[in-house]
């Protein structure tokens, strides 16, 4: 038999084959479950063993820019995540980059009103994507794609000073990609 000590989980046995037994579990709260599995009231080896339930819909992110925000070379991009009083060591936050590496994200402490902060600062032109999981969850329902771009390597080659009137004037704009967002003037 197997039981949940808190009793907090739905549990059905099903035997498969031989010495097999399909065990499920549905955890009908989230918090930490302490699982015990029993043979004629004495525990079987690896038991009991501790299940963390978490309910992603409890989590909310916040200060988590818009998909039109375009992010610079060295300036860090911050977001809050509340955790409430959820155990912040199971907060993952990983950027992935265009050219396909990974890096993680800077998660902070948890603080007394159970936010944690969570820092990262781009080094790569290019596009990053964000994911952010608790517990192996995914907190994002979409995935998060910003552009980051390069100021430093960007510039406008301005033309003369004067013009006459219904003359066009023409200059130009240098250093920005293709996958970069609309220009606008």
């Amino acid at each position: 038999a197997a039981r949940s000590v808190n009793s907090n989980c739905k549990i059905s046995i099903t035997k498969q084959e031989r010495k097999i037994y399909l065990v499920r579990l549905e955890p009908r709260g989230s918090g930490i479950h302490t699982i015990e599995v029993l043979w004629d009231s004495t525990p079987i080896p690896g038991s009991p063993f501790v299940l963390t339930v978490t309910d992603p819909s409890s989590i909310s992110i916040s200060d988590l820019p818009s998909k039109e925000y375009v992010a610079h070379i060295g300036v860090p991009f911050a977001f809050s995540v509340n955790l409430g009083s959820m155990d912040a060591s199971l907060l993952k936050c990983e950027v992935r980059l265009s050219n396909g590496t990974v890096e993680p994200c800077v998660v902070g402490a948890r603080l007394p009103n159970g936010m944690v902060n969570v820092i990262y600062t781009p080094n790569n032109v290019g596009e990053m994507e964000f994911f952010i999981s608790y517990a192996q969850v995914n907190l994002l329902k979409s995935s998060v794609i910003y552009t980051v771009i390069n100021f430093s390597q960007i510039q406008v080659a301005q033309p003369s000073k004067y013009c006459r009137i219904k003359d066009s004037v023409k200059f130009t704009v240098s250093g920005l990609s293709q996958g970069d967002p609309k220009l606008s003037i």
